[in-house]
């Protein structure tokens, strides 16, 4: 087996790798003055099965190009398995039609990267199980809850109450309870599909003296944590973590949080950044053995 170190997953492909054991091939890429990208494999794929790791991360289409271009290349030298691996699968929040005339733009990510090659796809906490409809290659989204949970035991103190910033984040957010077995709650969000403006209802919590912690999905321009995190200051809460899987952090979202009372930022690596403190590598290197 080799891993693939894809651009925007380096460091995440390099502890897989180490996990299990295998062979590294490391990708050069860069990117063209007119906006254009590309890669090349820096070691000959000679061992299968391949493991792409290469999150779809911001800039999301130059993520997914680089993605298809290093299945593409792959596949030209070897007809040995591939499995892509993308912990941040883009387009998953696309995944049907709200109004008419759109596309269902997740089940077209999903059909590229078979056509190229891929002999099946892994993504952690998809936004919907209907985006991997797109695939007919076998497809999987795990789900982080474990290691997050590991993470708030060791590092975070007490018993934190968890709290959904929407009634479409209380699933994981109850997961995660379960595990740590803490108490959990949810906000009530609206969002217009035509101005994106986001509302929110809050029931009555106390959270005097208490430390909380908002989990989601994704953080992208952070305005639905951010009104979460300014609820939770005015119930009382002493400390507001804010706690994603896929920590996007478009424009000024870290201003936002931060201006809300936010005292500390987490996410994971599925999206390398500063704030990536948790790892998916174990996760993944142990979930892959499912396709080898």
């Amino acid at each position: 087996m080799q891993v693939v170190a894809g651009p925007s997953s380096r460091r995440l492909a390099e502890k897989v790798a180490e996990l299990t054991g295998s062979d590294l091939i490391k990708v050069f890429s860069k990117t063209f003055p007119d906006g254009e990208v590309y890669i090349r494999l820096l070691s000959k794929p000679i061992s299968p099965p391949y493991i792409v790791i290469q999150s779809m991360s911001p800039p999301q289409d130059s993520s997914l190009m680089q993605l298809l271009q290093i299945i593409s290349a792959i596949r030209f030298e070897s007809m040995g398995k591939i499995v892509a691996v993308s912990p941040y699968m883009a387009y998953a929040r696309q995944d049907k039609r709200f109004l008419e005339g759109e596309p269902i733009s997740a089940h077209i990510v999903g059909k590229v990267i078979e056509s190229l090659g891929a002999d099946a796809f892994l993504t952690i906490e998809v936004h919907s199980d209907s985006a991997l409809k797109g695939f007919q290659i076998p497809a999987l989204s795990i789900e982080p809850e474990s290691l997050i949970a590991e993470y708030i035991s060791e590092e975070l103190s007490g018993n934190p109450f968890l709290l959904a910033p929407d009634e479409g984040a209380l699933s994981r957010v109850s997961r995660l309870a379960t595990i740590l077995s803490c108490k959990y709650g949810h906000l009530k969000k609206s969002r217009d599909r035509y101005t994106g403006e986001i509302h929110v209802e809050s029931p009555s919590y106390d959270f005097e003296g208490q430390d909380v912690v908002i989990y989601d999905d994704i953080i992208s321009t952070g305005g639905t944590m951010a009104l979460a995190s300014k609820f939770a200051k005015k119930a009382g809460a002493s400390k507001v973590y804010t706690l994603c899987i896929h920590g996007l952090f478009v424009g000024n979202s870290i201003n936002k949080l931060t201006e809300a009372g936010v005292s500390e930022i987490i996410s994971t690596d599925t999206v390398e950044s500063i704030y990536s403190k948790i790892s998916m590598a174990p996760l993944i290197a142990e979930e892959i053995t499912k396709f080898v």
